[in-house]
């Protein structure tokens, strides 16, 4: 029998039983009509965001320098992933000078050098190995719609994402692509994010 106001996402009842560590049924089937407890599920601090389906990744990419090119690299979310991706943090290092910007798109094409090393942050994750696709070439990139741009002097770097409210959000088969502006530069980024599974309702 349905219930008055009834909660149909599991993960919230999933997370509320791990974190309170309840057994049976589901904890909480319905919200309330009238005054309730609450327990802020949107400011979740890194180490409980494994409980609400989310896992977080690490990765570090250099793209060497080429005669005539821009190095890039390519962060991909295959169409197939049924995954939402949240990019936290890409950070980028030279010994040039440089002004480095990150284009955002739609492709099913990687670069020439696909990246195998990519590092999980939390042990408790449900998957040991992320489903985004990393590659990187000595080329400009694929994507042409660039959002963010930053710059960096000699021997430093910049950080293109410095607040939650700047986290770039890719669904399935979009991608970010970020490009050395400079000529015959490599480039040396780090990124996190985190992904999870698309509830029904988030499905475009």
């Amino acid at each position: 029998m349905a219930r008055f106001n009834e909660v149909l996402v599991g993960r919230f009842n999933n997370g509320l039983r791990k974190a309170l560590g309840m057994k049976g049924a589901a904890p909480a089937p319905q919200v309330g009509g009238e005054l309730m407890p609450i327990l802020d599920l949107t400011n979740l601090p890194v180490e409980e965001r494994f409980l609400y389906g989310w896992d977080r990744f690490g990765a570090q990419v250099s793209a060497v320098a080429a005669a005539g090119q821009r190095s890039s690299f390519l962060f991909r979310n295959p169409l197939n992933s049924n995954l939402i991706v949240v990019i936290e943090k890409v950070v980028c290092i030279g010994t040039l000078q440089d002004q480095p910007f990150m284009q955002m798109g739609t492709t099913n094409t990687d670069f020439a050098t696909i990246m195998t090393t990519i590092q999980r942050l939390d042990a408790r994750t449900k998957r040991v190995s992320s489903a985004a696709v990393l590659s990187f070439q000595s080329l400009t990139g694929l994507l042409t719609q660039t959002i963010i741009q930053v710059s960096y002097p000699v021997n430093s770097g910049a950080d293109f994402i410095v607040d939650e409210h700047q986290e770039v959000t890719i669904l399935p088969g979009d991608a970010i692509n970020v490009v050395s502006n400079v000529l015959n530069q490599s480039l040396n980024c780090s990124l996190i994010w985190r992904e999870r599974f698309l509830e029904e309702s988030e499905r475009q």
